[in-house]
């Protein structure tokens, strides 16, 4: 038993290694496995439920085979009987008539005796078809007996050769109905047994199959819908997403009227890092901005990666003023932490970088996304134009009125990388 379940333990182990080198092969095996244990218990549960019915068959034909013959056997008595009374010629045509309707019996089950039959009509104890053959003897002794003293020790034979019969036949029916009993009892063991392995094969083919295959498509599925809605170089979200989440808490502003800022951000100069110091190292401005950005704001604000060195925010809950204080601080953060890089030569550099930041205020309803956008692209062109590294703001009214005039926060000079 312990070497039983060493081998399960082994087996399981190298099952989880290929689950973890090719998840694919091994749930396709383990599944094909657990589908032919299953498939094996099935067809041996088919296989026990034929036999029982045919053991049911067998059994009934064996019984009504023997209560037949008990019962003719009994007819010819009870005519014989009658004939050796009255000597009457009709009595005896019925017992040659009953007679020969038994001798036919007596052939038929000849001509079919197989398994149970043949043994209890072959073989010892019973051996009923000698015991039949002898009853029929002394059946025909009685009926060509004439004389009467004669005929009544014929009769006499006759009644204890049927007597000898019915007992055995009796006897036989219950050794007979004793063993069917024991094999259906038997039968009906092996298919619980089986029933229950079958429960246990697909409930571990639950446990170590579809579990796991499950799992491994929820993290499939996890990890589509990141890729779906996240910018893979940065992290942060992607337009798609960034577009989904603002129109959502623009939605919200709507029913509670609640301030809040669009703002489009864009890297300053940003095509000459990646011509003077090359892409891998504009890469990692990328991931370095997008690491200030996320630090210097707050947890709920909601941070895209719409373009190439194109970045969004959108700050929910903010005033003007607010997203004034914010961005600028940000803008700051940006000038004064330069990104680490390794240089060809392979020695550690850090390269300063700018940022310009163009910022809509919405406090009134009437606005749509794409409106907000075209308006902070508009300020971000006018931060380029102020010469970059500052922060253009303008503050929206309903669109029916006319917009205020931009704030300018004037650009903080920076030695040129």
């Amino acid at each position: 038993m312990r070497n039983f379940l060493d081998k399960i333990r082994k087996a399981h182990a190298r099952f989880n290694t290929l689950l973890q080198e090719n998840p694919q092969k091994a749930l396709t095996r383990a599944y094909i496995a657990a589908l032919g244990i299953i498939a094996a218990l099935v067809v041996i549960g088919h296989l026990l439920a034929v036999y029982t019915i045919n053991v049911q068959k067998e059994n009934t034909a064996v019984t009504f085979t023997m209560t037949d013959l008990r019962s003719q056997a009994d007819v010819i008595v009870s005519r014989a009987s009658a004939y050796h009374a009255s000597q009457n010629k009709l009595d005896l045509n019925m017992l040659g008539l009953s007679l020969d309707q038994m001798k036919k019996t007596s052939l038929g089950i000849k001509g079919r005796l197989n398994g149970n039959l043949s043994a209890i009509f072959e073989e010892p104890p019973f051996r009923l078809g000698k015991m039949m053959d002898n009853f029929t003897a002394a059946a025909d002794k009685f009926a060509d007996t004439m004389n009467p003293d004669l005929q009544a020790q014929a009769f006499a034979d006759l009644s204890k050769s049927a007597k000898l019969l019915d007992l055995n036949i009796d006897l036989a029916l219950e050794k007979y109905r004793a063993e069917v009993t024991q094999h259906i009892a038997l039968a009906s063991e092996f298919q619980y047994m089986s029933s229950i392995l079958v429960l246990s094969a697909l409930l571990t083919e639950a446990l170590f199959i579809f579990r796991p295959m499950v799992r491994r498509m929820g993290g499939y599925h996890e990890r589509l819908l990141r890729l779906a809605l996240m910018d893979e170089l940065t992290g942060l979200k992607n337009r798609r997403a960034f577009m989904q989440l603002a129109g959502a808490e623009m939605s919200e502003f709507s029913r509670h009227e609640k301030p809040f800022a669009l703002v489009l951000a864009d890297l300053d100069k940003f095509k000459s890092v990646n011509d003077t110091y090359g892409h891998k190292v504009g890469d990692l401005v990328l991931q370095h901005y997008a690491t200030i950005v996320l630090e210097s704001l707050r947890g709920y604000d909601i941070i895209g990666r719409v373009g190439g060195e194109e970045f969004a925010i959108f700050l929910p809950q903010t005033t003007a003023e607010q997203a004034q204080g914010i961005i600028n601080r940000l803008r700051k953060s940006v000038m004064e932490t330069p990104c680490p890089y390794v240089d060809k030569e392979g020695r550690n550099q850090f390269l300063r970088y700018t940022s310009s930041f163009g910022v809509v205020a919405v406090s009134a309803k009437g606005w749509t996304l794409d409106n907000l956008l075209i308006q902070a692209d508009e300020c971000l062109y006018q931060a380029k134009d102020a010469g970059r590294n500052c922060v253009i703001l303008r503050k929206l009214e309903p669109p029916a009125l006319k917009e205020a005039p931009a704030i300018h926060i004037a650009a903080v000079a920076v030695p040129e990388t």
